[in-house]
């Protein structure tokens, strides 16, 4: 048996985004691309960001052909107190990026959303695919 070839999608968004428009939005995703590989920053153990990576995460347990790659931030470590997010979306993007073959972004964006709104626009400064979203 042959192994899918798997979209690797990195979801950021919003802690305000509705669970409808995440659902909504990854369920057209992946009909349209295949299989997922769905990354996001969310923290099983601590149930946090929540909002939209909560959402993204909790659809991807769910949903069939998807695996869920959790990267929580950080916080813990003293001297990343307040950059522990940029540095994990930071990592995020870099892994998608380093598997190689096909791979995207889906941003649901709101003007107070600059971790969202960050690392949308760093994954597109590398060339990766953005489907920006409202939250």
């Amino acid at each position: 048996m042959t192994e899918p070839d798997w979209f690797n999608l990195l979801y950021t968004g919003f802690r305000g985004t509705s669970r409808d428009r995440v659902r909504e939005d990854l369920t057209m995703l992946r009909e349209r691309v295949g299989p997922l590989r769905l990354v996001v920053g969310y923290d099983p153990e601590k149930n946090e960001p929540g909002g939209g990576d909560r959402h993204a995460y909790e659809w991807g347990q769910q949903a069939p052909g998807v695996i869920v790659e959790t990267h929580p931030a950080p916080w813990r470590i003293p001297q990343l107190r307040r950059a522990a997010g940029p540095y994990r979306n930071g990592l995020m993007v870099g892994l998608v990026l380093a598997r190689g073959g096909r791979h995207g972004v889906i941003a649901h964006l709101h003007p107070q959303s600059r971790g969202a709104a960050g690392t949308a626009a760093f994954a597109q400064h590398l060339g990766m695919p953005v489907w920006r979203r409202p939250a």
